[in-house]
C-alpha cells in the first residue's frame, strides 16, 4: 500500500483506511491500521484517524488498544465527543459502570451525536430506567431516524 498512498493527504489516507475497514477481512483490517497510522504520521492533529483506529480495535475486541487510542485523543481534547463515546464503549465492554457517566459527557459535548444518544438509551434500558431510555432513544431518532438501533431501543423501553 505504501507505493499507492505516498503523497496523499492525511484526510485521503483516513478515507482509504475506512475503505479497508469496510472490506472487513483480516488482511484488510491490518491494512486499515497501517493506513490509519500513516494518516496520523502525515498529520498529528488528525483526531478522526485516531478515533477510528480505536473504533476498529474495539470492533475487533481489543479493548486495551482501543482505550489507548481514545485516551490519546482525550489528552489533547477532553471534550471530543467521539473519543468520549469510544471510551464509554470500552468501559461498557469491560463491564464498568463508569460507562454511563462518560456517555453523558459525550452527549453534553456534542448533543447532535446520535450514536451517543443510542448508547445512553441502551445503558438506561439495561439499568431499567425506562423513562430515561425512552427520552434518549427519542433524541437519537430525532437526530437520525434512519438508524434501526434507536427505534429498537425506543420500542424496548416501552
Amino acid at each position: 500500500y505504501e507505493e499507492r498512498t505516498s503523497g496523499w493527504s492525511s484526510a485521503d489516507l483516513t478515507a482509504i483506511a475506512r475503505a479497508y475497514v469496510v472490506l472487513g477481512d483480516a488482511e484488510s483490517v491490518r491494512a486499515a491500521l497501517r493506513v490509519f497510522d500513516a494518516a496520523v504520521a502525515a498529520d498529528r492533529n488528525n483526531m478522526d484517524a485516531i478515533v477510528r483506529t480505536g473504533d476498529l480495535f474495539l470492533e475487533k475486541y481489543n479493548a486495551p488498544e482501543a482505550r489507548e487510542s481514545y485516551a490519546q485523543v482525550l489528552m489533547r481534547d477532553s471534550t471530543n465527543a467521539r473519543a468520549l463515546l469510544g471510551m464509554a464503549r470500552v468501559l461498557d465492554f469491560e463491564g464498568k459502570p463508569e460507562a454511563l457517566v462518560i456517555t453523558r459527557r459525550a452527549v453534553t459535548s456534542d448533543p447532535s451525536l446520535a450514536a451517543a444518544h443510542v448508547m445512553l438509551a441502551r445503558l438506561y434500558l439495561e439499568a431499567e430506567a425506562f423513562d430515561s431510555a425512552t427520552t434518549a432513544a427519542r433524541r437519537a431518532i430525532a437526530l437520525d431516524s434512519l438508524r434501526v438501533a434507536p427505534w429498537a431501543l425506543w420500542g424496548a423501553s416501552a
